[in-house]
């Protein structure tokens, strides 16, 4: 149990955070 936690947790991080560069790279095109 604590191990499926722990991927589902970092699942979520490395989804947030391709999610936090897709954004970064639409405002630099929009820049």
């Amino acid at each position: 149990m604590v191990q499926n936690k722990e991927d589902i947790a970092i699942r979520i991080l490395t989804v947030g955070s391709h999610a936090i560069l897709r954004n970064v790279n639409l405002m630099w095109i929009v820049v």
